[in-house]
């Protein structure tokens, strides 16, 4: 009953609140723009503009407030099949198909003092699961963990050590939720800066896709002043809600300072690609000519 009880707060919690867009300054500028407000982009653009930059983050996708999937922790499961909070990226790392089912690993990384709630189960979690606790020990004797497996099921998997991004075996993941089982995110903050009665100077501008980042050629190096960009929905094609649909009429948001890519490790490369910057054999086989001599991309 109280496990109920905890979901249905939990599901008014999230539906309570909503990033609400506030009104762009006419022309558009802005000190930084960071493209992406995942739990990268969010807190860089967060704590910018509470250090009093005037900053635009730009997101593809909307908050999620209406998504019990994306706010309910224990629902997080179905977020690997919801099409509105997936986009269809496919990755081979290696040629050798063999060779890339022997290294399908996950590298867990979490930890800080910050903006997120998390929890960390104890070890009356595990009471009465016997079975599955001797397969997990064996588990982890196969991995050379020597000491006893409730001992790494409720200790902090991202320990201080020099060896911890290396380290094998079998932990116990740090759930990101609060006291009332509602998912913990970088939307937390960014809602939590937005209002604040200090009126931070931060804008967010939900369901817009980025396509280009703007330079400034006549620099040495040239310089990102700012981002085009097409404001709808499910533009992107890898997006399973796409359309052949016609886009939209393209903007453009200009940045005094700096543009921040946060778009993730496919969208991010491919936004610097797009003007130009990169390998020439993979540019022109797109039909993009080379702005200048490439650097690691």
């Amino acid at each position: 009953m109280h496990a109920i009880l905890g979901f249905l707060l939990a599901l008014c919690a999230a539906m309570a609140l909503c990033i609400t867009e506030r009104t762009k300054p006419a022309d558009n500028v802005h000190g930084y723009i960071v493209v992406g407000g995942g739990p990268g982009g969010a807190p860089v653009a967060c704590n910018l503009a509470r250090a009093g930059h005037s900053v635009l983050l730009m997101e593809a996708g909307d908050d999620g407030s209406m998504n019990t999937n994306s706010q309910i922790a224990s629902l997080y499961a179905n977020g690997f099949t919801d099409p509105k909070l997936r986009w269809d990226f496919f990755a081979r790392n290696h040629d050798n198909d063999k060779r890339t089912l022997q290294h399908n690993q996950l590298v867990w990384r979490h930890g800080f003092t910050g903006y997120l709630d998390t929890v960390q189960g104890n070890a009356s979690i595990w009471h009465g699961h016997d079975d599955l606790i001797s397969i997990l020990q064996s588990i982890s004797a196969s991995l050379n963990q020597t000491h006893p497996i409730l001992q790494s099921l409720t200790s902090v998997v991202n320990f201080l050590s020099p060896a911890r991004d290396k380290t094998q075996g079998v932990f116990s993941p740090t759930i990101h939720t609060d006291p009332r089982l509602r998912r913990s995110s970088s939307r937390d903050y960014i809602l939590s800066t937005l209002s604040d009665e200090k009126t931070y100077p931060l804008h967010c501008q939900l369901n817009t896709l980025a396509t280009r980042v703007l330079f400034d050629n006549a620099t040495s190096p040239p310089r990102a002043t700012g981002i085009s960009y097409l404001p709808a929905p499910d533009l992107y094609r890898a997006d399973p809600l796409s359309t052949s649909s016609p886009p939209p009429t393209e903007g453009i948001a200009y940045a005094r300072k700096e543009v921040i890519l946060s778009a993730g490790s496919f969208n991010s490369p491919q936004l610097v690609k797009l003007p130009g910057i990169g390998p020439r054999r993979e540019l022109q086989s797109f039909g993009i000519p080379r702005s200048w001599p490439t650097t690691p991309v």
